[in-house]
């Protein structure tokens, strides 16, 4: 039989693996979907990392895609690489779609810092933000919050002693290709 401590330690693994401790992207559940094209997306995605990283105080060292490749330099490159992600994977109609982009700094120098100033700067955008893991209950050092609008976008931000994740989902699109 579990003691308290053994049910509680297990608890918060269930709880930690349910709400997604990982890197991945945190993406909706909502079937909303706009008609924002695929270049809408992938600039809203730029202006919103952008903010973030403005946001920070630390412009250069932001990494993203298989090859690592840098925010600043390869942007371009970064965005193009963006694949449509299907908003409702388990129906057979026409699918409306999203863009999710993930970018990590490792190297950042104050991670909860700046991520309190991304906080600060999504609840001043009217962003609904709100913990994705409590800060009190994981008995580590992880700030792991996420920002949600009506429409379904999301941007998330991961920060640990050692780095800082973003991700940003677009909401839903009729209009993904064009």
């Amino acid at each position: 039989m579990m003691r308290g401590t053994e049910l509680t330690a297990a608890a918060l693994i269930v709880v930690s693996f349910i709400a997604g401790c990982s890197s991945d992207p945190i993406v909706s559940d909502e079937w909303r979907s706009g008609s924002a094209t695929r270049e809408e997306q992938l600039a809203w995605i730029e202006t919103e990392v952008d903010a973030v990283v403005q946001a920070t105080g630390e412009p250069d060292g932001w990494r993203s895609g298989e090859e690592r490749l840098y925010w600043t330099e390869d942007r371009a490159v970064l965005l193009e690489q963006i694949e449509t992600e299907s908003c409702r994977p388990n129906r057979a109609d026409p699918q409306p779609g999203r863009r999710v982009f993930t970018v990590e700094h490792t190297e950042i120098g104050a991670p909860f810092a700046a991520s309190a100033r991304v906080r600060a700067l999504w609840t001043h955008e009217g962003w609904d933000v709100s913990d994705v893991l409590d800060p009190e209950s994981t008995g580590t050092q992880e700030d792991y919050f996420r920002a949600d609008r009506s429409d379904g976008a999301i941007l998330a931000l991961d920060a640990t002693e050692h780095s800082v994740i973003l991700s940003v989902s677009t909401a839903c699109s009729q209009l993904t290709e064009g």
